[in-house]
């Protein structure tokens, strides 16, 4: 299987530094604009089938792309949706640092209050994952899904020696590709293309935040 991982454009949030989690977001302006370059990116590029994110974010973002596809199945899965950050969700990612610091926490470890654990986070992406193998052999599938998600695919894939701990950098509106073996591993061929944004496209990170906001 061929596996083509995007992540959705960059969003209001995004673009404020606030944690969004399992909250839908509405792409800005450059999202949507990121969103229609990441689909001219794949045009003619041959997908049997897509999945997206339930959430706002990412369907945009896939529907965007998908117009462009003679694609056979298109579906959307809420085991795609990113991290659920419980009680922060909707706050500044500061307030969420400053609550990991008082704990002597990292991502790996922490739990917050009403939400779910990097473990059970990873449950359910490879659970989708080991689905969609078995569903797509020999074809090529698109998966258009959040900055976390992608980590924990990529640390499984990749064979990172802690996978709950990867935190590469995965850029909104990037195409990331892989061909993945039968026992489930991946052999990257592109990781976090962004050729296909212009310059005024490509999101700003802030050095000193984590990149956890979906």
């Amino acid at each position: 299987m061929k596996l083509i991982l995007v992540r959705h454009g960059e969003t209001e949030d995004n673009a404020a530094n606030i944690v969004q989690g399992q909250t839908h977001g509405r792409l800005s302006a450059n999202g949507r604009s990121q969103a229609k370059l990441a689909a001219l990116r794949l045009e003619g590029t041959k997908i049997d089938a897509v999945y997206t994110s339930d959430l706002e974010r990412a369907r945009v973002t896939a529907e965007a792309i998908a117009a462009r596809l003679p694609v056979l199945t298109r579906k959307e899965d809420a085991r795609l949706r990113e991290q659920d950050f419980g009680v922060f969700e909707g706050q500044p990612i500061i307030e969420l640092l400053d609550k990991m610091d008082h704990e002597n926490a990292d991502f790996a470890t922490f739990a917050p209050s009403g939400g779910e654990t990097r473990v059970e986070f990873q449950k359910r992406v490879l659970q989708f994952f080991d689905e969609t193998r078995a569903r797509h052999v020999g074809e090529t599938v698109l998966i258009v899904t959040h900055y976390g998600v992608i980590n924990i695919f990529l640390g499984w894939l990749l064979n990172h020696a802690d996978p709950l701990s990867t935190d590469l950098r995965i850029a909104n509106g990037s195409v990331t590709i892989l061909d993945i073996d039968e026992n489930g591993r991946g052999k990257p061929h592109i990781l976090n293309d962004v050729e296909h944004l212009d310059v005024d496209n490509l999101t700003s990170f802030e050095p000193k935040l984590p990149r956890i906001d979906g």
